[in-house]
């Protein structure tokens, strides 16, 4: 019986006044945790969203950028230089950071064609693509690209046909004129410079 009427005293509603305490401020802290998860969630959207609107800009620029190179090297010599215009202008135009696939072909496609144009404008202009090409993009044959640009650049200097020689001569003086922009690239590289 005494032990009745301790359970009967007024203690058990403070016990029970603690865990609606309890209770409480485990809702309030729920409710506030979930407001947070909330803001964050809709901040992970948001920035999912944003991503993946980048990321289709990217493909896009990318995707213009392979179908200009794609009958790149069949078109008339007027086509040919609006072309490499556009080329040069989205490869200007594209940031560092944005990855590009099919650099290869790129500069298969462009060395064919600096190589056999006869157009100083042309050369001069593939010769542009690459070397700003070679300045954004960090790629894992990029010394070999590199000779391999300025090698058939001073053989077509030496070239006996006096068109290719002229066209050689101006994509060299073109690079010369621009040569502060694509010096971190060569520089380091064994002296192409030179």
């Amino acid at each position: 019986p005494e032990n009745s009427e301790l359970i009967n005293t007024p203690v058990l509603p403070r016990v029970i006044a603690k865990q609606d305490n309890t209770n409480a401020a485990e809702k309030s802290s729920r409710s506030i945790i979930s407001k947070i998860w909330g803001n964050v969630s809709q901040q992970l959207q948001n920035t999912f969203s944003f991503s993946q609107q980048i990321s289709k800009q990217i493909s896009s620029e990318l995707a213009e950028i392979q179908q200009l190179l794609e009958g790149i090297d069949i078109l008339q010599e007027d086509q040919l230089k609006d072309s490499l215009q556009q080329l040069l202008s989205m490869i200007v135009k594209c940031s560092a950071d944005k990855l590009f696939q099919g650099g290869e072909m790129m500069f298969q496609k462009l060395f064919s064609i600096f190589q056999t144009q006869n157009n100083p404008d042309i050369s001069a202009l593939c010769l542009s693509v690459l070397i700003n090409f070679c300045t954004k993009v960090s790629i894992n044959m990029q010394d070999e690209h590199l000779k391999m640009l300025y090698t058939s650049m001073m053989m077509s200097i030496q070239s006996p046909i006096r068109e290719i020689c002229e066209a050689g001569l101006f994509a060299l003086k073109q690079a010369v004129t621009s040569i502060d922009r694509f010096r971190a690239v060569i520089t380091p590289r064994g002296g192409f410079i030179k």
